[in-house]
């Protein structure tokens, strides 16, 4: 009996062990910040509000304006550096109208000078964070994801939005926003391995303004494309992180600017209580 009682118990701390190893290995987090052109403030509220509930996401991947956002804090990992960059900004620190661009509204020259004097990282390895960026290739129609080589050419290509920033050339490749082809791109981040997944969904709202210029029926038409493309990606999300926006309509400026912060944040605290469990399990 003696030797029995040793046996049951060898066999079920061997077997146990397995299991107990498993449970203290913590599942990475990946950050999706998706496309939404000024409403990118909302993304900083997002993970301002994560930070404060201890999530610091081992990956970001970053279209457009989530592109910028996320460049910016993968260099930093602090977001609160990185607000104090963007929530004063206006669309005149970005955006150069002219009539004599042959592609676009605006030429990316502001954009350019904006990300040279904010994101000293030149490249992907140098970053604190692991970053991808998202941008959309012209000639084929379909999505690249840049995770390595030079960084400021993959945050302005993923940037590029059509009509108002030209698209962006790198040797023979050409390329525009990368909402364009995934602007939520959540199938890519389940791709890079097991992983939790909590998407910022910044697409607005498609009620709430008409569409009675060729400005408004482009970003109309742009915004039906986003989110028809976004749908299946809200599917299969851990935490989807959603926001209205239908209350603000307008350039980016400091108002403005503050109630996106906020109402990324509110997204956030919304469901904490819930996020919290997610990334405990």
């Amino acid at each position: 009996m003696r030797y029995l009682n040793i046996f049951i118990i060898l066999f079920f701390t061997t077997a146990m062990s397995p299991i107990a190893a498993t449970s203290t290995e913590l599942r990475k987090v990946v950050l999706v910040l998706g496309s939404g052109g000024s409403k990118g403030l909302a993304h900083v509220g997002v993970i301002e509000e994560l930070e404060n509930l201890g999530i610091v996401p081992d990956m970001i991947v970053g279209c457009s304006s989530g592109a910028i956002v996320g460049a910016l804090y993968a260099q930093h990992k602090d977001i609160a550096k990185v607000k104090e960059i963007l929530i004063n900004l206006t669309q005149d620190d970005l955006v150069d109208f002219s009539l004599f661009q042959r592609y676009a509204l605006s030429s990316r020259d502001k954009l350019e000078k904006f990300l040279g004097e904010n994101l000293t990282v030149t490249d992907f390895a140098s970053l604190q964070i692991p970053f991808i960026a998202v941008a959309t290739d012209l000639h084929k129609g379909e999505p690249v994801y840049f995770q390595e080589g030079m960084l400021h050419p993959a945050v302005l290509a993923s940037a590029a939005l059509p009509a108002l920033f030209p698209p962006y050339k790198m040797g023979d490749q050409v390329y525009v926003d990368g909402g364009v082809s995934d602007p939520l791109p959540v199938q890519f981040a389940r791709s890079l391995g097991d992983a939790i997944v909590i998407a910022s969904d910044i697409s607005p709202s498609l009620d709430g303004f008409d569409a009675e210029s060729l400005p408004q029926v482009v970003r109309k038409s742009l915004e039906i494309a986003y989110q028809r493309l976004a749908y299946f990606s809200r599917q299969e999300v851990d935490v989807l992180l959603m926001m209205d926006f239908t209350d603000i309509d307008s350039p980016i400026a400091d108002d403005v600017n503050h109630k996106l912060y906020e109402r990324g944040k509110e997204s956030v605290r919304s469901q904490s209580e819930e996020i919290k469990k997610i990334v405990a399990r």
